[in-house]
């Protein structure tokens, strides 16, 4: 078996199946038997999807306006001292 590699391009379409194929091979445009190992291997390999690809569609946001973060994180009691809260002895209760 030879060392070398040749450039093959083929074309399949959903319905008509293998359209095109070229080879770089001395036989390439007659009967080529690495365009039929390829076209086996896209058979059992090559997958085809009816649907547009959906990961890069941006999704729909729920609300674009701009909002403080006391409005996002409230306090959770009305009795919650926060870190910019001086706290004195009696709080420690020292």
């Amino acid at each position: 078996m030879k060392n070398k590699t040749y450039d093959i391009e083929m074309h399949i379409d959903k319905e008509d199946g293998i359209v095109k194929g070229i080879c770089a091979c001395p036989r390439g445009l007659v009967s080529c038997h690495h365009m039929a190992a390829l076209s086996i291997y896209a058979h059992d390999n090559v997958s085809v999807t009816d649907t547009q690809c959906s990961w890069n569609i941006p999704k729909p946001g729920k609300d674009d306006s701009v909002q403080t973060l006391e409005d996002l994180y409230p306090p959770r009691r009305a009795d919650y001292l926060d870190c910019r809260t001086e706290l004195s002895d009696t709080v420690h209760g020292y």
